[in-house]
Formats: structure tokens, C-alpha cells, sequence
């Protein structure tokens, strides 16, 4: 049994009425893992992982003023079993909206991930997307399901009926009978999302498609209120994110904390400086001045990732002195597959060709991200 593995079923058995079947097709739902910390000003598009918390992005377009944050939060809806929730707040209001203009918030799922669905088939299964939102502005929003490889539409409206309350929400989608998932892809398949503001060109119909499939854009959030974009320091609060098969929403499905992190970093994993004396791998000296050192993933990638280093001079490496360390003037990571990428360290000292040598990142503030996001 594998590491992973073995952790996985050690977690479930070690958790006292928690038997996770994974019927939640949303990865973090409960907003609880958030690596790349809050997006204190966004203005565009914010990539999967970066929108606050994991797994989840945030659409703009067509904004002429519009500004927001994300930021984990934890305040949640009492007796629920939350510890986190995902606060999204105006910082401009928006004061002219594109026609083509978008603001939504969601989570895009892998073709493969979809198969339980059965679409394309007479057996498609019904939806049901739920979620705890607590906003400032009252008012009627839009639940979506987009599906990215046909360019089809399914969606619905919902209303918040009191403000600054925390109320839970359900709406249900029908199956797509007429087409199937290429269930091989782990491409971008559907993107669950709940809209805050729509341009003419996604809301001229005046009704959204009503929980059918529809290839008609301008339905894909009709009757929507744009309150909340136009309103300065409107925040609007969300947990409990869930997407299941049937037509009735059922109690969230509460995932251990450590079974939702490795889920999080098949998509997006964060190395940074917990301690002193972190190491983070194991180097060998290429020269006086250089390393190169394997970075061994927690959990196998999605695709080979792209990463980001925070700084080449947060990462050290030791020298043949005791207890003396060096700090890089530049670092990459390359050469790598879904489970590990090379890191190759420069501008040092004291290091020696052929050595070995450990590496750490010796900065508060340093981190190795590592990104395979759909």
C-alpha cells in the first residue's frame, strides 16, 4: 500500500463518524485550504488556486471600474461543521458593465472526473448544486453549470432574502442526455459557478435556461441582479459548496483536512519554510557555486507543472562548513514530470562539485509553488 494510499485509510479510520464517499464533485468546498493566501485586489481574471482559496477562480471581464477581494474567513454558519468560508468583497464598484462583461465565481472539473454523470446517455443523472452564502446585498443571483467541451449552458436563478444572514441555497440541473465527456481528458469538462453581475450579452434574454441544456448564451444569467458589483464594500460569503448527483441537496460531505490537501495539490502545492531547519531536498554540488536537487511532489500532478519561486535568495544551501549556509542568486525548476521537477540553485559558495548538500528555504516570506491547474 502506497504512502498516500496508506494515509488515506489511516485518516478515515482515525475519523469518528466520517465515512467520505466523494459524492461532492467540488474539490475544498468548505473553503478550508487556501496555499496561496488571499487576492487583496483583483481587477481580471484570478487564476484556479489563487482566488482565495483552492481550486477556485474568479471571472472578470468587461469591468470599467470593478475591484474585489478574496480571503479565507472564518466566519461561517453556526452548527454546521465549517471552519472556513470565502469572503469576496467590492472594493470599486462597477459603474458601466461590458455587454460581454462577466463576474462569477466557481470551480472548473476534469473531463474524467465527470464519468459518474452519464451524459450522453438516456441515463443522465440529474444535479444538485448547494452552498451556504451569506451576503450584504439582497437580491436575485445565478448558479451555472458550463460545459466546456460542448459550449452548453445550464442554469438557475436564486435569491437572497435577507441580508448579512448566512442561508443555504440548492438548485437542481438536469442531465445532458445528447453529450458525452471524453472521459480521458483531464481537461477543462464543466465549470460550476454562481454569477454576481452579466452584460447584455449573457443576460439579454431576460430568464436563465431554467436547470435545461441550452446553446444560448444570452440565457446563461438572465434576470440577474448586478447589486452587488455596484455596490462599494458589498462582501458576499460562501461554504459548503457542493455538487452531487440527484435532485435533492443532502448534508455537505465534511472531507478529513489531510485527504482535501493532497486533492488540492494535484492542482496546486505550496513548499515553504515551516521551521529552521526545513530541508527541502537534498542537492548535489555541480560546482563551487551550484546545485541541483530533486523536488519530490506530495501527490502526483495533473499535468507536468509550471512553478514560481518567491526568490532565488530565500533558498539556502549548506556548505562544507558546519552550519554555514549559502544563498542562492538564482533558481529554477525544470527537467521535471508530474511527480518531481529538478531545482537548480547558482551564485553560491562553498559548495563542492560532486557533494552533497542540503537546501532549504531559509525566508519567512519564501515559497516554491508548484501549479498544474486546469
Amino acid at each position: 500500500m502506497g504512502i498516500i494510499t496508506r494515509n488515506f485509510a489511516n485518516s478515515l479510520s482515525n475519523q469518528q463518524g466520517v465515512n467520505p464517499t466523494f459524492k461532492n464533485l467540488m474539490i475544498n468546498g468548505d473553503m478550508g485550504i487556501s496555499q496561496w493566501g488571499a487576492k487583496t485586489s483583483a481587477t481580471a481574471d484570478v487564476a484556479n488556486g489563487q482566488a482565495g482559496v483552492d481550486r477556485f477562480n474568479l471571472r472578470i471581464e468587461g469591468r470599467t471600474s470593478y475591484e474585489c477581494s478574496l480571503t479565507q474567513t472564518t466566519d461561517v454558519p453556526a452548527g454546521q461543521g465549517f471552519r472556513n468560508s470565502l469572503e469576496w468583497k467590492t472594493l470599486a464598484a462597477e459603474t458601466s458593465l461590458g455587454s460581454s462583461g462577466i463576474i462569477r465565481y466557481g470551480q472548473r472539473i476534469e473531463k474524467q472526473m465527470l464519468r459518474t454523470l452519464n451524459y450522453g446517455t438516456a441515463s443522465a443523472e440529474q444535479t444538485t448544486l448547494s452552498f451556504w452564502i451569506k451576503s450584504s446585498v439582497t437580491g436575485t443571483f445565478v448558479a451555472e453549470l458550463w460545459d466546456r467541451e460542448h459550449s452548453k449552458y445550464n442554469s438557475q436563478s436564486f435569491t437572497v432574502s435577507s441580508a448579512d444572514t448566512w442561508e443555504k441555497k440548492s438548485v437542481t440541473f438536469a442531465g445532458n442526455t445528447s453529450d458525452a465527456f471524453d472521459l480521458t481528458s483531464n481537461d477543462n469538462g464543466m465549470e460550476v459557478s454562481i454569477w454576481t453581475a452579466a452584460g447584455t450579452s449573457f443576460s439579454s434574454s431576460g430568464s436563465t435556461t431554467g436547470g435545461a441544456w441550452d446553446s444560448d448564451a444570452t440565457k446563461r444569467a438572465g434576470g440577474l441582479s448586478n447589486a452587488f458589483s455596484t455596490t462599494n464594500n458589498a462582501t458576499i460569503e460562501i461554504t459548503g459548496y457542493q455538487f452531487e448527483i440527484g435532485n435533492t441537496a443532502t448534508d455537505f460531505e465534511q472531507i478529513p483536512f489531510d485527504i482535501s490537501l493532497r486533492r488540492c495539490q494535484r492542482y496546486l502545492e505550496r513548499i515553504d519554510k515551516s521551521s529552521t531547519e526545513t530541508v527541502i531536498c537534498i542537492g548535489q554540488g555541480t560546482s563551487g557555486s551550484s546545485i541541483f536537487g530533486r523536488i519530490n511532489f506530495a501527490t502526483e500532478k495533473r499535468v507536468v507543472p509550471s512553478a514560481t519561486i518567491s526568490d532565488a535568495s530565500h533558498i539556502q544551501g549548506l556548505t562544507g562548513t558546519a552550519g554555514a549556509w549559502s544563498n542562492a542568486s538564482g533558481a529554477s525548476l525544470q527537467a521535471g514530470d508530474e511527480r518531481q521537477m529538478r531545482l537548480a540553485l547558482t551564485g553560491m559558495s562553498g559548495m563542492t562539485s560532486g557533494g552533497c548538500h542540503e537546501v532549504r528555504i531559509n525566508d519567512s516570506n519564501g515559497y516554491i509553488m508548484v501549479a498544474a491547474e486546469i
